[in-house]
């Protein structure tokens, strides 16, 4: 895991505008589950085995935040 994000160079806004910030990644992820999940159960796919699949193909997709990151500075995706 990463070193924790120091705020104590930055104003006061900054710390509760990291937390929105990532808690709006966390809700849409939660909720990007709980609808694939629901997609596939009527195939008889259960929730446990949705989540098998879709948390390393997670971990590789959060891979690509850099890589955007660095096309965005480029001015290469807007």
């Amino acid at each position: 895991m990463r070193e924790p994000v120091c705020f104590s160079r930055c104003d006061a806004g900054s710390a509760p505008l990291y937390d929105l910030a990532l808690l709006a990644v966390v809700y849409v992820v939660f909720a990007g589950f709980l609808h694939g999940a629901a997609m596939v159960a009527p195939a008889g796919v259960a929730a446990g085995e949705s989540a098998a699949v879709a948390a390393p193909w997670l971990t590789a997709m959060t891979g690509a935040f850099q890589v955007r990151h660095r096309r965005r500075r480029r001015g290469l995706h807007r």
